[in-house]
């Protein structure tokens, strides 16, 4: 009986360890991987990339969340936050890496070969949904996001490569008046 007691609570030690590690792993506002977790998971795709694999990269910040804060107070914000999560996760896969950078920016690695014209329009699907569930609700329908998208089918990518671009491109789809995607390009730059 004894020996069975020590199994079972070693099991429950590593069952809780496990839940711990999970907790750890993920941001606890919205409830998507967390900037570390996130850049962690991107990073071992990126390594073990192969000549015919190919991935993007979509750096998304909500507009106007600044306005939202201000005006409405930070429990308003957190709202904002978790709805917006709620949305791009069921937006993606369980194979893409969806992950809260911070404050109201959200990173996504889509894995496999897609074509440009697939990504702006998966990206302003994306757009309308957050649009949808923002004028869902009456004080946020200030509110929208500006995306931008890196790919690459190199193996050897780095990933501070592709947040650089991405961020680029996101920052280009801002001052052409934000509420839309934009995908990086060689003569994109940020200003």
């Amino acid at each position: 009986m004894r020996g069975n007691k020590s199994l079972s609570s070693k099991g429950h030690y590593w069952r809780e360890l496990k839940t711990l590690a999970e907790r750890a792993s993920r941001d606890m506002l919205s409830g998507l991987f967390n900037r570390e977790t996130a850049v962690s998971h991107i990073e071992q795709y990126l390594k073990r990339m192969q000549q015919g694999d190919a991935c993007a990269l979509f750096m998304i910040d909500l507009d106007k969340f600044k306005l939202v804060n201000d005006t409405l107070g930070h429990p308003a914000g957190d709202r904002v936050i978790q709805q917006a999560a709620r949305t791009i996760s069921t937006c993606f896969r369980p194979t893409d890496i969806v992950g809260r950078l911070g404050g109201d920016e959200f990173l996504i690695c889509l894995v496999g070969e897609r074509s440009l014209a697939f990504l702006e329009e998966k990206a302003n699907r994306l757009l309308q949904s957050l649009l949808g569930a923002f004028q869902a609700s009456d004080y946020l329908r200030v509110m929208s996001a500006s995306i931008g998208i890196a790919s690459s089918a190199d193996p050897g990518t780095k990933l501070d490569d592709l947040v650089r671009q991405s961020d680029i491109a996101m920052y280009a789809a801002k001052q052409s008046g934000k509420s839309r995607c934009c995908v990086y390009s060689s003569g994109l730059t940020k200003k």
